[in-house]
């Protein structure tokens, strides 16, 4: 499964974060991702005006890719993605996602079922390029946050 990664090193020796669920940690940063993840969207949205199956295609694509991006911000809440443990069955999971999306998009009968129709490479560099913000944003939260805890 996708949560049989190998765990943080340190993982036992550190004291108990919180018994909640969603602790304060985890809340704030599903809060900036959250917002993080709309604002792309809405630009989309905002850029196709006039071609509902473009918008909608954009707007699709762009939230399949901003969620595979910030799945790795959530495989350590301690370390940045580049310095942690891979899990391969994630990026599998995230790579498998990604083509998916794209036979969605490209492909005519699926287009048909799902209501999509296909982007130009332009677009669809664009689209990669702002979902990858999303995990470029976490990493540089996590190495300043990780650089800070190390040094105390």
């Amino acid at each position: 499964t996708l949560s049989s990664g190998a765990a943080e090193q340190n993982i036992m020796g550190r004291k108990p974060e919180s018994v909640d669920i969603i602790h304060k940690k985890v809340f704030l940063l599903l809060l900036a991702t959250s917002v993080l993840m709309t604002i792309p969207v809405l630009i989309g949205f905002a850029l196709y005006q006039g071609s509902l199956l473009k918008e909608e295609t954009v707007a699709f694509t762009l939230l399949v890719f901003l969620e595979g991006f910030n799945a790795f911000n959530f495989s350590s809440l301690t370390k940045p993605f580049y310095k942690s443990r891979k899990n391969p069955l994630l990026i599998a999971a995230v790579v498998f996602t990604f083509i998916l999306q794209l036979a969605l998009i490209y492909f005519p009968p699926l287009q048909r079922i799902f209501h999509t129709t296909s982007l130009t490479l332009q677009e669809l560099g664009i689209i990669t390029l702002a979902a990858a913000s999303i995990l470029i944003a976490g990493e540089i939260f996590k190495t300043v946050a990780y650089r800070n805890n190390k040094n105390n």
